[in-house]
């Protein structure tokens, strides 16, 4: 077996292990806490994600292209990039803090976002860390800290099933366990886990200890279209369950975010196969070997369309059975969201796929525009069609911004396509 097939491998057994622990804590809690705790609760975690999103400003995604550019010479950005995502972390933890009372329509959700917030700085060292291991071509670490987030969160749940303890006492333990598991491994790893990025041979280049780093308002400048991406990438993905927590009820939220976790698990796939695996390779691929990038592209699309297909038929015909199986009874009525969601799927397949031909060059804005107005037509289609339809409103908001993704994709990739084989 190559190393590549090892390190894709690894990457699939700790994807397979990470859904697990997943869905086993999404089915833990379910079984403790009513549909309304659930609900503050899965709106909560979104919220604080979206947070996690704003302090990272797209860094690590960043450091992907800047190192496909330039090999090891990109090493000078590093520490610029920390300095911006510490001044970055401590304004949106703030901002977090202070939002809460005026954003949510219940109390409930934003007083669990106060007990939340440490992993929202957690999500941002990880973030980075995944971005340095994928340069490192260290897929086992890579393996194991796309690992960390819901093995924290299954331990947590695992205690709060065991104590029967309620949505505050749960959101306690989970941001403990994040912390306490992100500390040890840095503390493993040493205080410069994130500060030197040793790249394999072939991306070496003989310059790389001459060139000065640059300020970190270049760095923010540089790194704006992959922040814009970043940020809107969860507000259009998860606009749907934040809107219904903001404008409706906490049991609507529950219902929408029971079938939504279900429809996650299966982005799995196309997240491990691009983001976890390739997206550092076709970066350098897109500046040094334009014909491997459009055959392994080419490859790509075919295979994560057909398997989106296969999965949105199954999920579709089968809503009922899986919902009654991981949630129980107290969520029956979340089959009627989960049924109709699962036509996002092979839109998000397809998109995915396309999509990772659009983190090179000025594609990069190009695409984070695209995910912005995504986003505003999960939130706003969600909010204007509520009141008429109530959760089904952030279904039709999240399948109608998944199809736009599809399209605007697909009018931009000719482009880019074209320019990549000169």
């Amino acid at each position: 077996m190559n190393q590549s097939a090892i390190a894709l491998s690894l990457i699939w057994l700790a994807t397979l292990v990470s859904a697990a622990l997943g869905f086993c804590s999404n089915f833990l809690l379910a079984r403790i806490l009513s549909v309304e705790d659930f609900g503050a609760l899965a709106t909560a975690i979104t919220f604080t994600a979206i947070v996690g999103t704003f302090g990272g400003l797209g860094l690590g995604a960043f450091w992907l292209r800047i190192f496909g550019a330039e090999g090891s010479s990109a090493q000078r950005w590093i520490g610029p990039s920390l300095r911006l995502a510490t001044i970055a972390t401590t304004t949106s933890v703030v901002i977090a803090a202070v939002l809460p009372p005026y954003l949510f329509s219940s109390v409930l959700p934003g007083r669990l976002v106060y007990l939340l917030l440490p992993i929202a700085i957690v999500q941002i060292v990880l973030d980075l860390l995944q971005s340095k291991y994928q340069l490192e071509e260290d897929y086992a670490r890579v393996s194991f800290v796309q690992l960390l987030p819901n093995l924290s969160r299954a331990l947590a749940a695992c205690a709060a099933f065991s104590l029967s303890l309620d949505a505050f006492q749960s959101a306690i333990l989970m941001s403990a366990g994040a912390l306490s598991l992100t500390s040890a491994m840095l503390l493993f790893r040493g205080h410069s886990a994130l500060l030197i990025i040793r790249v394999p041979a072939y991306r070496q280049t003989a310059s790389a200890s001459l060139t000065p780093s640059p300020p970190v308002q270049d760095v923010a400048f540089a790194t704006l279209p992959f922040a814009l991406a970043t940020i809107s990438y969860p507000i259009y993905f998860q606009g749907g369950l934040l809107s219904l927590g903001a404008i409706g009820s906490s049991h609507d939220a529950g219902l929408f975010g029971a079938g939504f976790l279900v429809i996650t698990a299966t982005y799995l796939l196309p997240a491990v196969t691009f983001q976890k695996f390739l997206t550092a390779r076709m970066q350098w691929w897109v500046q040094h070997n334009p014909k491997q990038f459009h055959l392994v592209l080419k490859r790509a699309v075919l295979f994560l369309a057909s398997a989106g297909l296969a999965l949105s038929a199954m999920i579709h015909l089968n809503a009922e059975i899986i919902v009654s199986v991981i949630f129980g009874p107290r969520f029956a009525e979340a089959a009627a969201i989960l049924s109709p969601l699962a036509f996002a799927i092979p839109f998000r397949y397809y998109s995915s796929a396309i999509g990772s031909a659009l983190l090179t060059g000025k594609s990069v804005l190009a695409r984070a525009n695209c995910e912005v107005f995504a986003a505003i037509v999960t939130a706003g289609l969600t909010a204007v069609l509520y009141s008429r339809f109530g959760a089904i409103a952030a279904v039709i908001a999240t399948v109608s911004s998944e199809i736009f993704l599809a399209i605007a994709y697909t009018l931009l990739i000719k482009t880019v396509l074209q320019k990549s084989l000169k």
